[in-house]
């Protein structure tokens, strides 16, 4: 009966290890379960997350992936994390092409293509048509707006050592879209062969997004009392700041 009654006892211990086992082993197969559902959750509504982003195209080819809070004529204002705590950016519109909101649709802001760079120098010769006259030309540029710019410019004879003087405005056509070249037409007054004479530009002008400038062009001059018009052929390249 001794026997038995251990045997009977030892079979329950067993038993009851065995039991305990497996609920611990169910145990840890639900908490791995619930763990990985987790897991799963976190991943897909981070990922739903970062695609429900609003993509803000710059016109010098950058994108940026934020959420626009706001749009006006004048600027764009974004935050970079969707959080009512985070701080939030403003930009010009002028250096924004266009806006597709996570919903897909699209906003064209820029259709100019400006480059978001507004100060310019440039470098380059001047040549007459008609006669055999040729002077070197210093520019600087400043975009006041999108398309109208206020220069002033620099000429120096080849042969002679004084300085021509002149300052004016500048219109940029933008015939294609998304196009790098622009067609320009303007007015300066100033000097020219030691007479006030008004200057009238016009010609094609290659602007990169990065900031090369490259234009050709020709320059109609006003006649005076001791002038023909005048009809020059220009070539200047530079760079924008």
């Amino acid at each position: 009966m001794h026997f038995n009654y251990s045997l009977k006892r030892n079979h329950f211990l067993n038993y009851s290890n065995v039991l305990y086992l497996v609920r611990t082993l169910n145990l840890k197969s639900n908490t791995m379960k619930a763990l990985k559902s987790i897991l799963i959750s976190i991943l897909f509504f981070s990922s739903i997350t970062i695609q429900a982003q609003d993509q803000i195209f710059l016109t010098n080819g950058k994108i940026l992936e934020v959420f626009v809070t706001e749009k006006s004529n004048k600027e764009i204002k974004y935050k970079l994390f969707v959080a009512d705590d985070s701080p939030i950016i403003v930009i010009k519109t002028y250096t924004v092409e266009k806006i597709i909101f996570r919903n897909g649709v699209q906003m064209a802001i820029n259709t100019s293509n400006l480059s978001p760079n507004r100060l310019s120098f440039h470098a380059g010769l001047i040549l007459g048509l008609f006669n055999e006259s040729a002077s070197y030309k210093a520019q600087m540029e400043y975009f006041l707006f999108p398309k109208w710019t206020l220069e002033c410019n620099v000429n120096s004879d080849v042969e002679n050592d004084y300085l021509n003087l002149s300052v004016g405005t500048k219109y940029f056509f933008d015939p294609m879209y998304r196009s790098k070249i622009r067609i320009y037409t303007g007015a300066s007054i100033g000097t020219f062969d030691d007479e006030y004479r008004l200057q009238i530009p016009v010609g094609i002008n290659y602007m990169h997004p990065r900031g090369f400038d490259l234009r050709m062009g020709f320059v109609g001059l006003s006649g005076t009392l001791n002038n023909d018009n005048e009809i020059l052929f220009e070539a200047l390249a530079g760079w924008r700041f």
